[in-house]
C-alpha cells in the first residue's frame, strides 16, 4: 500500500461522512475501517493532521475535526484572498464562451432549486458546480502552491457543508449570488464582479456560522 492510498483513502472517509466531524477513533479502527497497515496509516494520519482535518490526542485516540467557527472564519478568509485575485485574472484571460457556459449552467441548476425539492444526489451536484466556478478562477493564479492551498482549504470547506447539513433551500440564495457574479463576469465589470464575489463569500460564511 502505497503512502498516498492511505491518505486517499482516509480522507475520503473524512470528507464522505463515513467518519463524522468530532468523532473519535483509534488508529487500530481506522487501520480496520479501510484496511490499510500500520505504516502508511501513520504517515497519513500526519499529513491529514498537518491539514486540520483531524487531531491526534496521545493515549486517547484520533478525533475527526469539528466545524467551529474559527474554522469557519480561517477558511472563508484563505477563499476571500486567493479568490479575489483568481476572479481578476480570469476575467483579463477566459474566454467569454467559457463564462457564458458557466452562467448557464449554473442558471439551470438555480432553477431546478427554485422548481422543487432535491434529493441527496443532487445536492451533492449542485456543489459540484458551485465548486467548479471557484476552483476555476483560482486556476487562473497559475501557481501551483497556491492551488495545492486552496484544495486543502477545500477540504475543510466540504468538512464544514457536512457539519451544517445543508439542504436545497440554504443553496438557493448562494446559487443566485453566482448568477449574479458570472452575469458580471459576461459583461467584464470587473470592479462589479469582485464586489458581488466577495459579497457571496462573506454570506457564505454567515450561512455557515449559523449552522454552526
Amino acid at each position: 500500500m502505497k503512502k498516498i492510498d492511505a491518505y486517499i483513502k482516509f480522507k475520503d472517509c473524512i470528507l464522505s461522512g463515513q467518519l463524522r466531524p468530532g468523532q473519535f477513533v483509534t488508529q487500530k479502527e481506522l487501520c480496520e475501517l479501510i484496511d490499510v497497515p500500520i505504516a502508511p496509516a501513520r504517515e497519513a494520519i500526519q499529513r491529514l493532521e498537518h491539514e486540520t482535518l483531524l487531531k491526534v490526542y496521545p493515549k486517547r485516540g484520533i478525533q475527526i475535526s469539528g466545524v467551529s467557527p474559527k474554522l469557519i472564519r480561517n477558511a472563508y478568509q484563505v477563499r476571500v484572498l486567493m479568490e479575489k485575485e483568481g476572479l481578476r485574472i480570469y476575467l483579463e484571460k477566459a474566454p467569454i464562451a467559457d463564462i457564458e457556459a458557466m452562467l448557464e449552467r449554473s442558471k439551470e441548476v438555480l432553477s431546478r432549486l427554485e422548481k422543487r425539492e432535491l434529493t441527496a444526489d443532487e445536492v451533492l451536484e449542485i456543489d459540484t458546480v458551485d465548486d467548479s466556478f471557484h476552483n476555476t478562477i483560482v486556476e487562473y493564479l497559475d501557481n501551483e502552491i497556491l492551488s495545492q492551498t486552496y484544495q486543502i482549504n477545500q477540504a475543510r470547506i466540504r468538512l464544514i457543508r457536512m457539519g451544517n447539513q445543508s439542504t436545497g433551500d440554504r443553496k438557493i440564495p448562494a446559487m443566485r449570488e453566482h448568477v449574479d457574479i458570472l452575469t458580471a463576469c459576461s459583461e467584464r465589470d470587473v470592479s462589479l464582479a469582485t464586489a458581488l464575489l466577495e459579497r457571496h463569500l462573506q454570506l457564505s460564511q454567515r450561512r455557515a456560522l449559523d449552522g454552526c
